[in-house]
């Protein structure tokens, strides 16, 4: 089930378009529009996202940026200097459905 639709289960589902509420229709409209938009905007995405992100990507592994922050560590606690890591889990912490509209 969509976390961003409201399910009740004493209704119907519509099966046609005709059969949709005109807010219900506005709002596929809007979801067809912005399909649309993030997958013209997803090629262009990877051009200019840097490397460094690659861990909030779908589709890239986070083995290798872990790999290099358990080096980057390392070197720190090897030169005697503070290193400072903020992790953030934000499906964790706001939950999808307040991150995605």
């Amino acid at each position: 089930m969509d976390t961003n639709t409201h399910h009740h289960p004493s209704k119907k589902e519509p099966s046609t378009v005709s059969e949709l509420s005109h807010n219900q229709f506005h709002l596929s409209k809007r979801k067809v529009k912005l399909k649309i938009i993030l997958n013209r905007l997803k090629p262009q995405a990877e051009t200019v996202i840097d490397a460094e992100q690659v861990v909030f990507r779908p589709g890239r592994s986070t083995t290798e940026h872990i790999f290099n922050l358990k080096l980057l560590s390392e070197r720190y606690l090897q030169h005697q200097q503070d290193l400072y890591h903020i992790l953030i889990d934000f499906k964790k912490r706001l939950g999808r459905s307040q991150m995605w509209p």
